[in-house]
């Protein structure tokens, strides 16, 4: 691509006007993103006793665009060319009325001097918005790093608020990593009887750096969050780690199994069968409405905690829908700007080999008619002469 806008800028060059040194220009440096409006700088070379306000920039004539197969509808009355100097540096600023929408942006430049007349093709490849934020560093290690955690901040559904929970307090901290969600944050601090939701909004309200204009969906990775301590089961899980630990140990130092004889075995046997027995006997028989005690006594998920939980399960999907769904847009974009590009090329090429073979047959008629020349005169230049 590169090479070949070269040669066609050495051709449509080689068609105008060069007097001496004229202002050239160099390679363009694109400072926006994909559907914004266009930002880019062009270097501009120029001689001393050039008068800089005496250089115009622009587009170049319709004419170019339709030799080298490139379309101006989309350009005309929407890029902006002005020259401008940074630090000794002058360059030409290129700007756009209208956000750009298409990954790559082709045009032909036109530079103007006393000094003669300068055409280039530029071919500017625009990056989506989510390079940009994942480019840049974080300022500091509590600052979010610019990455969505779970999806884009393009493709997050909007969030909606809820009344925070204010009997909580947020004296921990978690540091968000790629992957993580909101909703799986808050449910490792949720306490029983809580309103997770109710939850995941305090988590908002204390860390308003972490989510793109307070959307709950759009959490940056890298992010370091104040969470609530953890909670009671969890201390008392661990308390019980080394209670566990110490039976585990009692059971290790505890005596071998003695051997016992046929007789001590059958005696011990039959007592064991006995304490079964009435062991059984004291326990109801398990059916469908009578089940295990600890089963019976556990209480069942109320409506509302599982309306909650399938509240968040459907906005989860939501979320992952339209990821997908922005993702399969930018990829059909990107296939037919493909298409286009190649479309371009082979017109250029086809251009390019007419050129070739007019120069051929140019050429070829002239050797003819040099060599129809020298034999005019060495045929009739004796007569001539005497």
């Amino acid at each position: 691509m590169r090479k070949l806008s070269l040669v066609i800028a050495g051709i449509l060059g080689a068609g105008s006007p060069l007097i001496g040194q004229a202002a050239t220009l160099g390679q363009a440096q694109v400072q926006s993103y994909l559907s914004e409006p266009l930002e880019a700088r062009v270097p501009l070379m120029r001689t001393s006793d050039e008068p800089l306000d005496e250089i115009t920039v622009q587009l170049a004539p319709a004419s170019f665009y339709r030799d080298a197969g490139v379309p101006l509808s989309n350009l005309t009355g929407n890029l902006t060319f002005t020259i401008e100097s940074d630090g000794g540096q002058e360059y030409v600023r290129i700007g756009s009325n209208r956000p750009i929408r298409d990954p790559i942006l082709s045009f032909l430049l036109q530079i103007e001097s006393p000094q003669g007349r300068m055409i280039r093709s530029y071919n500017l490849l625009l990056d989506p918005p989510s390079a940009a934020t994942a480019a840049e560093p974080s300022a500091a290690p509590d600052t979010a790093s610019g990455t969505v955690a779970s999806l884009t901040s393009a493709a997050a559904p909007d969030w909606q608020r809820v009344a925070p929970a204010s009997d909580i307090e947020l004296d921990a901290t978690r540091k968000v990593e790629l992957g993580d969600t909101l909703s799986g944050i808050a449910r490792d601090y949720v306490r029983e009887g809580d309103d997770l939701r109710a939850v995941m909004q305090a988590i908002i309200d204390a860390n308003p750096q972490a989510f793109a204009n307070g959307n709950g969906n759009a959490m940056m990775a890298g992010a370091t969050l104040n969470v609530p301590s953890p909670t009671s089961d969890s201390n008392a899980s661990a308390a019980r780690e080394p209670t566990q630990g110490a039976t585990d140990q009692a059971s290790a130092q505890a005596p071998a199994l003695e051997l016992l004889t046929p007789t001590e075995e059958g005696a011990n046997g039959n007592t064991d069968r006995e304490a079964d027995q009435e062991v059984s006997e004291g326990i109801a028989p398990l059916t469908r409405t009578n089940p295990l005690p600890a089963i019976g006594d556990a209480a069942p998920a109320t409506g509302a905690q599982t309306e909650r939980e399938a509240a968040l399960t459907q906005e989860e999907l939501e979320s992952a829908r339209a990821e997908n769904q922005a993702l399969t847009g930018q990829l059909e974009s990107l296939k037919k700007e493909v298409e286009s590009v190649k479309v371009a090329v082979e017109t250029r090429d086809t251009t390019i080999a007419e050129l070739k073979e007019t120069v051929a047959q140019a050429r070829q008629e002239a050797e003819q008619a040099e060599a129809l020349r020298n034999s005019f005169w060495l045929q009739w230049g004796k007569f001539l002469v005497g």
